[in-house]
């Protein structure tokens, strides 16, 4: 196989292989916003209503405390935790 087509057949499957790299990046990032959403939405609380970072952390605070009160736990969950992780904890 002469060179060119060596190199071109290389160029190609990295093409391929950095657009694969990006598919799976993309389809995990639009799974993570959908089970933000689908939190909000059974809470009551509206992502698109947060205007701000702080605002949106609120909201998130808001919308974990409703969610922990309806499972019926006893503690809420501070601001200062909801901060560092996404909420997906509920009972403890």
């Amino acid at each position: 196989m002469p060179a060119t087509a060596t190199r071109r057949l290389i160029s190609s499957n990295r093409r391929i292989t950095n657009r694969a790299t990006l598919l799976r990046r993309r389809l995990r990032e639009t799974a993570v916003k959908r089970r933000l959403l689908r939190h909000h939405r059974e809470a009551g609380t509206d992502r698109h209503r947060a205007r701000s970072s702080l605002h949106r952390h609120l909201l998130r605070l808001e919308a974990t405390n409703h969610r922990r009160q309806t499972l019926g736990c006893k503690t809420q969950v501070s601001s200062h935790k909801v901060k560092h992780e996404l909420p997906h904890f509920v009972c403890n």
